[in-house]
């Protein structure tokens, strides 16, 4: 802690240990956290007898040096207005909690927890009665000790286990990077969540490769630090992160065996592209049940819903349906009738079918999903209107949960699946380190 140019150090009824730590550290600036009656102490026995004189001096007085919330509020109101200023931040404080009544010395700690990096104290080598008293002037000791919040990072840890369950993993990766340059001994888990929680913005944002390359880095460091601990939290974790890069590499697959461009002579993997689909609607899911966006859920259903249609018209039957030929359309009058209109809208020779018309073929081709679609389509097409008329889309009333709900219903019916089915994200426990 040495170096800080400033020094906060609280003062109590014994002036020498506080003249110790200011010569100790040497600090340009210096501010006394006193009582009424340590103040006047200061002043008369305190500056006197440094053997240098500091640029400046400031006081945080407390209205009441037994009283712990009177104390911290003092410190906390005051602090930054001193700091400011000299125009320096709390970047360039130390503390010393020395001095003072032992509330006074409890607050400097709990004021200053997630602002300065160690504290000092001023022990000593010889006490006074037995042992058990005070230090005995010229016998001080300097001891310094780093904060424990930053080397156990407890609120950090709380505060990521909080924006992690609730998909905020952007912040997850601020906290944890920050966290890494701080606690020493904690830095490989930082470091290792710093990436998973990299592999799960991304994933979470539809960039699955670089989700997976984020996840898999991560993954590996989990297992590394967590191959010798017993069932534990953070063992569990690491279990099920591992299990949705299981996960995420089998929708990664399909999204790859999907990018092939059709017709080009070129063999498929035979997927059915359900892992990807039911990612979508997960997608869906988080944006509703963790985050309330209903309008980004709902458009997220849509998309999947009409992703439904496209895949299995390309995987079970062969068919592009941005590019559909009109010879695959059974139905003559439906033929006819889509031909004319693609003419009529200078489309070509080639037919490319929107939502309901890709389910209409899947129908008129004999397809479960396209029976499922009749079955649904009315309810389908009003909750349809209900979107069409929200603020993001063409109207002026936001989506509720219960269009949301509605949706949910018809795409996991479409895709044969429960919700208990869908990839599920981990949960964070805080308290892996505590228990």
């Amino acid at each position: 802690m040495t170096g800080k140019k400033v020094l906060l150090v609280s003062v109590g009824g014994s002036p020498a240990p506080v003249v110790y730590t200011i010569n100790q550290h040497r600090p340009e600036y210096v501010i006394f956290f006193a009582s009424r009656d340590s103040r006047e102490k200061a002043v008369a026995e305190v500056l006197p007898n440094l053997d240098y004189r500091p640029r400046d001096h400031q006081f945080i007085v407390t209205p009441n040096e037994q009283d712990l919330e009177a104390c911290a509020r003092a410190l906390l109101q005051e602090l930054p207005k001193t700091l400011d200023v000299w125009r320096l931040g709390f970047d360039d404080l130390g503390a010393d909690y020395t001095g003072g009544t032992k509330t006074m010395s409890a607050a400097v700690v709990l004021a200053l927890s997630r602002r300065v990096e160690s504290f000092s104290y001023v022990g000593g080598i010889e006490r006074d009665k037995a042992g058990l008293g005070v230090v005995i002037d010229g016998r001080e000791q300097m001891l310094y000790c780093r904060n424990p919040w930053d080397t156990m990072a407890v609120d950090t840890l709380r505060e990521m286990a909080l924006l992690f369950n609730r998909c905020r993993f952007q912040s997850v990766m601020d906290r944890a990077r920050e966290a890494a340059r701080r606690a020493d001994a904690r830095r490989p888990f930082f470091e290792a969540m710093a990436f998973v929680s990299e592999g799960f913005y991304c994933w979470d944002a539809f960039e699955y490769r670089n989700g997976m390359k984020q996840l898999k880095r991560g993954e590996s460091m989990l297992r590394d630090l967590t191959a010798m601990v017993g069932d534990s939290p953070a063992k569990r974790f690491h279990g099920d992160v591992a299990e949705c890069l299981s996960v995420l590499g089998k929708v990664v697959e399909e999204l790859d065996a999907l990018s092939v461009p059709m017709g080009g002579g070129e063999a498929r993997p035979a997927i059915d592209g359900r892992r990807l689909l039911a990612d979508l609607v997960a997608n869906a899911v988080r944006r509703a049940d963790v985050e309330h966006r209903y309008e980004d859920a709902v458009a997220r259903l849509y998309s999947a819903i009409e992703k439904m249609a496209k895949v299995r018209l390309r995987v079970a039957h062969d068919i592009d349906n941005s590019r559909v030929a009109p010879d695959r359309i059974p139905d003559p009058v439906k033929r006819g009738d889509w031909v004319r209109r693609c003419a009529e809208e200078g489309a070509g020779s080639a037919l490319k079918l929107p939502l309901f018309k890709s389910f209409e073929l899947l129908h008129d081709l004999g397809d479960p999903l396209g029976k499922a679609f009749r079955c649904r389509e009315e309810e389908l097409k009003k909750i349809l209107d209900v979107r069409n008329k929200s603020l993001v889309a063409h109207g002026f009333e936001p989506v509720r949960s219960k269009t949301y709900e509605k949706m949910l219903a018809i795409a996991l019916d479409f895709l044969g699946a429960g919700k208990d089915a869908l990839p599920r994200f981990p949960l964070m426990d805080s308290d892996w380190f505590f228990s």
